[in-house]
C-alpha cells in the first residue's frame, strides 16, 4: 500500500472513521498526510473554554478544509467535597467508605482540585466572551457548511464517544448531567450565523427550550419560520431528542427539513 498513488488512497481513507484514520496516520508518513487532511473535513469540539481556545488556535495554525463542525456540550453540576464524593455522576468511586488508602485518597483529591479549577473557570465565561470564540472559528473555516449541536450525553443519557469529554471525565472524575438544555449554544450560533451565508445545513441534538432563545422568539413558540434566522443559504434544519412538543420549521415551500 505504501506504493499507491495519492488519489487511491484518499478515495480509501474517505470511508474511515476518525479513529481509524487517526490510527492510520501513525503507521506511515505515506498515509500521515491524506489521513489527517480526511480528519480535518469534520472537527468536533467540546463546548469548554479550555477546548474551543484550543480548537482557535489550532485551525489558526493549520487552516484545515473542515466542512463540517460538531459542537458537543455539556452541563456539570457545582459541588463541594462531599458532595462530589458522593455524586451519582462520579466516574471512578470517590467514597470515602472506599477510598481509604493514602494514594485513593490523594487521586480523589487531586481530581477534586482539577473539577474545582474546571468549575470555576466554566464559571467565568461570558456571552459575549463566546459568541467571539465562535466567530473566531467559523470564520478561520472558509469551506464549513454544516453545523451540528449536540448535547454530551446520547438519547441513552450516556456520555458520547468524544476523545476531549472522556478526558474531561477522567481528569475531573465527574460525567454532564444527563440533561440540560443546547438552548444557550443554539441562540450564540444563530446570533452569529447570518455573518456566515456559507452555511447550508444546521443540526440541533438535544433539548431545546425556544421561549430561551432570541433570534426565535414568535408567538406561538411552537413554530418557527426560518426567514425569522437571516441565514439566506441555510437549506436544512434537522431537529433530534427535543423536548418541545411538535416543532415546525418553514423554509417558503416545501418545509426544509
Amino acid at each position: 500500500m505504501e506504493r499507491m498513488p495519492y488519489e487511491i488512497i484518499h478515495e480509501f481513507v474517505s470511508y474511515l472513521d476518525s479513529r481509524s484514520l487517526l490510527n492510520l496516520a501513525l503507521t506511515s508518513s505515506h498515509f500521515n498526510h491524506a489521513c489527517l487532511s480526511e480528519a480535518s473535513r469534520h472537527l468536533c469540539v467540546l463546548n469548554t473554554l479550555s477546548a474551543l481556545s484550543g480548537l482557535t488556535h489550532h485551525i489558526k495554525q493549520t487552516t484545515p478544509l473542515t466542512r463540517a463542525l460538531t459542537v458537543y456540550h455539556g452541563e456539570w453540576p457545582e459541588c463541594d467535597y462531599k458532595e462530589w464524593q458522593l455524586h451519582p455522576l462520579q466516574v471512578y468511586e470517590a467514597h470515602p467508605f472506599v477510598s481509604q488508602s493514602p494514594s485513593k485518597k490523594e487521586n480523589a483529591l487531586q481530581a477534586f482540585r482539577h473539577y474545582r479549577h474546571f468549575v470555576a473557570v466554566e464559571g467565568s465565561r461570558s456571552r459575549h466572551g463566546d459568541i467571539r470564540r465562535l466567530n473566531q472559528i467559523l470564520s478561520s473555516l472558509p469551506q464549513l457548511e454544516q453545523i451540528t449541536i449536540s448535547h454530551a450525553c446520547s438519547h441513552a443519557r450516556k456520555p458520547k464517544k468524544n476523545a476531549q469529554l472522556t478526558r474531561l471525565c477522567q481528569q475531573i472524575w465527574l460525567f454532564p448531567g444527563r440533561r440540560g438544555s443546547v438552548d444557550r449554544l443554539v441562540g450564540d450560533f444563530l446570533i452569529i450565523l447570518p455573518n456566515y451565508a456559507r452555511i447550508q445545513d444546521l443540526k440541533i441534538e438535544g433539548e431545546l427550550r425556544l421561549e430561551s432563545i432570541g433570534p426565535l422568539r414568535c408567538d406561538p413558540p411552537t413554530l418557527i419560520p426560518l426567514d425569522r434566522v437571516p441565514c439566506p443559504k441555510l437549506r436544512s434544519v434537522s431537529l433530534a431528542n427535543m423536548y418541545v412538543g411538535v416543532l415546525a420549521l418553514i423554509l417558503g415551500s416545501p418545509a426544509g427539513f
